[in-house]
């Protein structure tokens, strides 16, 4: 096997053989999609034909960006200036040859075990199914003797490799250039490789997610990706280690147990859910002697509003918000889930949920179209219509670095709910208070106030919520509404005085609205968090307890007098649980130890009798069932007939 037999002079011959392997490979992709498809027929059925038809062809680029990856390290050997003796050497042949048919393996293998593993976990798999073996020892044998006929399948693919690949990589023709023109048709060259390989122009590389995106369920989007994407993609990935406390215990049973909500009446109120940008309790009035810097916020307290002073983020970032405040899915490992192994995993978001009900579903962030991946984590959630920087019709309006501020976007936001039909469910990201703090040039601050940078703008952000709620309460769908509004986590510099308190660094006001007032109303004393939300939201809406299926158990109803309070935490590898008057942290050794909150600033809930065994088995039970459910997605109880017993 020969590259090419031309002279020196001509460089660009040897690129040959690497285009058309790409080429080969995507045809190989292609095939071993149709018979996943085939093989997984009644898991599609339901699909209409053309969105099947749809999914193969947005595959492309999909497929395309696997391969550019795959083959990169090849293309860049050969685009080489070396002189020819070097690619000619028996050495090189053979690393070449190697180098292609690992890339044959690596797309072959996992595709090929997808065609039954998806079965199972109903989603591409990732690099997890390496990192953890000793799950796979006992049952690697059987499942081969048990899928021959998927092992007879892999063999003769790899077969058929091995002999196509020795006529690809043979003498190809040769494509005479000068130096010159061979360096910039090298270059050029590499630049579209490098486009293939992040999958477009888009703000990120291409992920899991945007498949997710463009699919309208789950399966299509797994038919649309291959399996050597997702593995290579989850590579960089952190991923979840299984923590497993309890042998003989169900451990999903005693946690949805848990739940509690009373049979009420359906109703079809609009929701609106506001998550304002870094508005943490340090904000509120109580921890600044009196003077508050989101009064408008709090004074819905006093107008039939139900507000959560001893509130909490179960995450740290806002990406980590979409998932607990949409989805009850608290943020319990080191990355956010988009980008993670688990990206492609189920998850059932409120929009989701209401959608079933005839709701009309929308996203407002002012922020640029596909920032952090908002619009991919709301759509995930059930959140269909997006209006972003983009659409907002006054570019002037732009803050220079994160997108439309608060005001003018608010009001634009007010401007397009005047056409929506009812019911509609909403959901808003502000983006005004976060570093570096700036401020409209017609914004005037408060005179007589020695506040810092942060607590102007989140003043500002204040404002903008009081301006958009008079430009709305003359609106005729505004006293059939209810409105959440919390923060997505507390400021990034947060303040001396919450860094002292314990957990401050997840306190977060959380408030519920109606124009029509609420019951239980007022300022409660109660532990809540944001996984809270979405159960509360379909208590009040009477949809609870029929769509119990829908909702992890790490939520509860903040309606219910009789739920749970508590709040679910991740710090750094370690997992603490707030219930009552103290809270309980799972170390990485396993280990757990429990302290006292603070009363200095927040009045606390009466004190719970609770043995501390019965914390430490609660917590364990929680961080057992998430880091199970997410390996296996396993999260609902329609999907946990088939969970390993813990």
């Amino acid at each position: 096997m020969r590259l090419s037999s031309k002279p020196a002079s001509n460089y660009v011959y040897r690129l040959v053989p690497v285009f058309r392997l790409a080429l080969f490979y995507l045809l190989v992709l292609t095939a071993l999609r149709a018979v996943f498809l085939a093989y997984n027929w009644t898991l599609f059925e339901q699909e209409s034909s053309y969105q099947i038809l749809l999914s193969f062809v947005r595959a492309l680029r999909f497929d395309a960006a696997t391969l550019a990856l795959l083959l990169a390290p090849l293309l860049v050997f050969l685009a080489l200036p070396l002189a020819d003796r070097v690619f000619n050497s028996r050495a090189v042949h053979l690393m070449v040859y190697l180098w292609a048919l690992l890339c044959g393996v690596i797309v072959v293998t996992p595709n090929t075990s997808d065609i039954e593993h998806f079965h199972y976990i109903e989603r591409r798999s990732t690099i997890e199914m390496f990192l953890n073996p000793k799950d796979y020892e006992s049952i690697l044998l059987p499942l081969l003797g048990q899928y021959w006929y998927l092992v007879l399948f892999w063999v003769l693919s790899l077969t058929f490799l091995v002999f196509v690949l020795r006529r690809i990589l043979a003498r190809s023709g040769a494509l005479p250039l000068s130096r010159p023109t061979w360096g910039f048709a090298t270059l050029a060259t590499l630049a579209v490789w490098v486009l293939l390989a992040r999958g477009g122009l888009q703000r990120r590389p291409l992920n899991s997610a945007h498949a997710m995106a463009m699919a309208p369920t789950p399966r299509l989007a797994a038919l649309t990706l291959n399996s050597s994407f997702t593995m290579l993609r989850s590579l960089n990935n952190r991923t979840i280690q299984e923590r497993r406390f309890f042998d003989d215990f169900d451990v999903y049973s005693y946690l949805h147990n848990l739940q509690s909500f009373a049979p009420k009446e359906q109703r079809r109120d609009n929701v609106v859910v506001i998550i304002m940008e870094s508005m943490g309790a340090e904000f509120l009035a109580r921890v600044n002697a009196g003077e508050s810097r989101i009064p408008f916020f709090e004074s819905l307290a006093q107008r039939g509003g139900y507000l959560f002073i001893n509130g909490f983020a179960n995450g740290v970032e806002t990406g980590h918000a979409h998932n607990s405040i949409m989805a009850s899915l608290p943020h319990m490992m080191p990355s956010s889930v988009i980008g993670s192994a688990y990206e492609n995993n189920r998850i059932i978001g409120l929009g989701s949920i209401l959608k079933r009900y005839g709701y009309a579903t929308y996203f407002f962030h002012g922020g640029p179209n596909g920032l952090f991946n908002f619009d991919i984590r709301a759509r995930r959630l059930g959140f269909d219509r997006h209006y972003t920087k983009e659409d907002h019709p006054n570019p002037a309006d732009y803050d220079g670095q994160w997108g439309i501020y608060d005001g003018p976007f608010m009001d634009f936001t007010a401007r397009t709910l005047a056409s929506l039909k009812e019911p509609f469910a909403l959901y808003f990201l502000s983006v005004s208070n976060h570093p570096p703090y700036r401020l409209p040039n017609d914004y005037v601050k408060p005179q007589g106030r020695n506040w810092t940078a942060k607590e102007h703008t989140a003043y500002y952000a204040d404002s903008s919520l009081r301006k958009f709620f008079s430009s709305i309460k003359e609106q005729p769908w505004y006293e059939n509404t209810l409105f959440v509004i919390t923060g997505d986590h507390v400021p990034f510099e947060l303040s001396e005085r919450m860094r002292k308190e314990p957990l401050g660094g997840h306190r977060v006001p959380i408030l519920f609205y109606h124009p029509r007032g609420l019951d239980p109303s007022g300022v409660s004393k109660r532990i809540a968090q944001h996984v809270d939300i979405v159960p509360s939201v379909l208590d009040f809406l009477g949809l609870a307890l029929r769509e119990k299926g829908s909702l992890t158990p790490f939520g509860h109803s903040l309606f219910a007098e009789d739920a749970k309070a508590m709040a679910l935490l991740y710090n750094y590898g370690s997992y603490d649980l707030v219930y009552g008057r103290k809270f309980s942290r799972l170390h990485g050794d396993s280990t757990v130890s429990h302290r006292e909150l603070s009363e200095a600033i927040f009045p606390l809930p009466p004190e719970l009798t609770i043995a501390s065994s019965t914390r430490e088995k609660l917590l364990k039970s929680f961080v057992q069932y998430f880091s199970q459910a997410m390996i296996e997605n396993r999260l609902y109880p329609q999907q946990s007939a088939t969970l390993r017993r813990f």
